[in-house]
C-alpha cells in the first residue's frame, strides 16, 4: 500500500513514525518551520528562490520512499523532487524550504536529534534546478 502520492514530480512522504514528546523549548517562536497552517507540508516550489534540506537522493523512487518512510520527523512531511544531476534522473529527498541558509540549518537540528544517523545537506533550491 503506498502511502503517498506523486504530483508533477514530487511527492510527499509522511513519516511513519511519531517523535517523543520534547520539552518546550524558549524559542520555538522564533523558529521558522516548512508547515503552513492547519498542519499541513508546505508545497516544495522548484522555482523559489531560498534554501532546503536535503536528506538524501536515490535513483528510484521506490528507493527514496521507502528511505523517506524510516525518517522520524518533528513535523510535516518529506518531499521526493524528481532532479536532474549529470544527465540522470535522481528522486532527492527534501524538507522545507526557508529563505536563508541559517534558517535551514536551525530546523534541520530538529531532525538530526530525531534520527542521529541521518547525513543531510543544506543547499540553495537554484542548485536543484541547475543540477544539469
Amino acid at each position: 500500500m503506498k502511502n503517498h502520492e506523486v504530483f508533477q514530480g514530487t511527492a510527499a512522504v509522511p513519516s511513519m513514525r511519531t517523535p517523543e514528546p520534547q520539552p518546550a523549548s524558549d524559542n520555538i517562536g522564533d523558529q521558522e518551520t516548512p508547515l503552513q497552517a492547519g498542519n499541513e507540508p508546505a508545497a516544495f516550489d522548484i522555482s523559489a528562490r531560498g534554501f532546503t534540506v536535503q536528506l538524501g537522493a536515490y535513483l528510484s523512487q521506490t528507493a527514496a520512499g521507502q528511505v523517506a518512510e524510516r525518517i522520524v520527523l518533528p513535523a510535516g512531511s518529506v518531499i521526493i523532487q524528481n532532479i536532474m544531476v549529470n544527465n540522470q534522473h535522481l528522486f532527492a529527498l527534501v524538507w522545507g524550504q526557508y529563505e536563508s541558509r541559517q534558517q535551514a540549518q536551525q530546523n534541520v537540528k530538529q531532525i538530526v536529534e530525531l534520527n542521529p544517523e541521518l547525513q543531510y545537506w543544506v543547499r540553495s533550491i537554484a542548485s536543484m534546478r541547475n543540477s544539469e
